[in-house]
């Protein structure tokens, strides 16, 4: 008996469902293809050229990172890991020009779709 309630009922949700014709919105059904591109902020991304970790590249990574060439300022391997932006293993004037280059033109990492 109980059966033959679900059966019926599922075969009410079923003519009910077919019997609503299918409306393809006011964007139809090709929206999603002509939406243009959009961009993504990657927020897993690493802060390439933030020495001194406080997630701004600043005047402050440039002067760490000259400390280090001179031999004045000791750093861990997350520091020299950032320090090395162009990813030679060496951190040289290089990497201080990298820097400053994010300083005058920044770009955030993004996905792009």
């Amino acid at each position: 008996m109980l059966h033959n309630r679900i059966f019926v009922l599922l075969l009410v949700t079923i003519s009910f469902i077919f019997s609503q014709g299918f409306s393809e919105g006011p964007y139809g059904t090709e929206f999603f293809d002509i939406a243009g591109p959009f961009n993504v902020a990657d927020l897993n991304s690493i802060l390439s050229g933030d020495v001194n970790d406080d997630e701004i590249i600043n005047i402050q990574d440039v002067i760490l990172v000259i400390g280090y060439i001179l031999g004045n300022t000791y750093f861990d391997d997350d520091q020299i890991n950032n320090a090395d932006l162009n990813n030679d293993t060496t951190i040289d004037v290089l990497d201080i020009i990298a820097i400053i280059n994010n300083i005058l033109s920044p770009s955030d990492p993004v996905w792009i779709f």
